[in-house]
């Protein structure tokens, strides 16, 4: 637990959120602080933002992130993202959500929630929101898919509140969070062995056979071609960016 609302340090809370990831191969989280999201997530070239000017210190030896002493949510107003990255949000939770109303280094009043939800929905890639149940929220993202689940916090149990501007069940299965929770991943990573193991203990004939069925059940697109290049093509269908990557040059209108 930590002593924020909101706080993702949880047993199983970053996981729950985790789970909820597209395949992407550009992280951008605007409100970070000490984030267990990012700390967790399977590696991929990240850009993070902050007003704490302390915290460039915390991310300075963490690989593949690059941290940006700036406001997430003005950077968002500018940046043109590709369809491929992922931005998720854990902005300042609304004050009617919580008991004590000064937490955070930078508040939010409603105005400015409004503003970062009207932003969110401009952007035209994956985009994932933590928060409390609000009507704020609830108003301005009613068309998109939300889940919600129960998080333990100094103050006792708290109802978390995740939207996503995509299907997560469309995704389900792309990272190794899928479960809900530690029990459950563990017997589906086991059942994920045990099926590896007997695929690859086939004749090479027999795993094409059963994998160009697969495909055909799933991806009838790729299929069509022989399996070297269906294996080609489902790489790139799930990008995934190594450790040590470039970071990336954002297309930006403005300077921020």
């Amino acid at each position: 637990m930590s002593g924020y609302p909101g706080s993702k340090g949880a047993s199983g809370v970053a996981e729950k959120i985790i789970a909820a990831f597209p395949p992407h191969d550009l992280y951008i989280e605007p409100f970070v602080g000490k984030s267990a999201v990012l700390r967790k997530k399977p590696p991929t070239t990240s850009v993070v933002f902050d007003v704490d000017r302390s915290l460039s210190n915390y991310w300075a030896d963490v690989a593949d992130v690059t941290f940006l002493n700036k406001c997430g949510l003005a950077f968002l107003e500018r940046v043109h993202l590709p369809p491929t990255a992922l931005v998720y949000c854990d902005p300042p939770y609304p004050h009617e959500t919580r008991s004590k109303k000064s937490l955070y280094l930078e508040e939010w009043r409603l105005g400015r929630h409004r503003r970062f939800l009207r932003v969110c929905r401009r952007l035209r890639c994956f985009v994932v929101i933590s928060t409390y149940p609000n009507e704020a929220y609830h108003a301005e993202l009613d068309d998109w898919s939300c889940f919600d689940f129960q998080a333990m916090t100094r103050g006792g149990p708290r109802t978390e509140r995740v939207y996503c501007n995509y299907d997560p069940a469309a995704v389900a299965g792309n990272n190794d969070f899928l479960g809900v929770d530690f029990r459950d991943r563990w017997r589906l990573k086991k059942k994920l062995r045990r099926h590896v193991a007997r695929f690859q203990a086939m004749p090479a004939a027999e795993r094409r056979f059963l994998l160009r069925g697969i495909l055909e059940l799933t991806a009838p697109d790729i299929a069509s071609s022989d399996p070297a290049m269906a294996a080609r093509v489902q790489s790139r269908a799930t990008p995934s960016m190594a450790r040590g990557s470039a970071t990336p040059q954002l297309p930006l209108e403005a300077s921020t």
